[in-house]
């Protein structure tokens, strides 16, 4: 299974532009803006914890659990 990159979330983003109508462009800047600032202000650990939340919820959707990444771990560990 691929894990998405930033890239790839990035050229997601920017597909789903491509389609978004143009008079909702506004607020989409609008919105941009707002998570901009917000992300900004966070603090390393509310910006780690944040990822952290959204990787487990990732994870979860995805069907993947914490023995399935123990094992993913440990054969990486493995070829080291």
């Amino acid at each position: 299974m691929k894990v998405a990159t930033e890239t790839d979330m990035r050229e997601k983003v920017i597909e789903e532009l491509h389609e978004l109508p143009d008079v909702a462009m506004v607020e989409l800047l609008d919105f941009v803006r707002f998570l901009k600032h917000q992300t900004q202000s966070l603090t390393p650990e509310e910006r780690f914890d944040r990822l952290w939340l959204t990787a487990q919820r990732v994870a979860s959707a995805r069907g993947i659990t914490d023995e399935d990444i123990e094992a993913e771990v440990a054969a990486v560990r493995k070829e080291e």
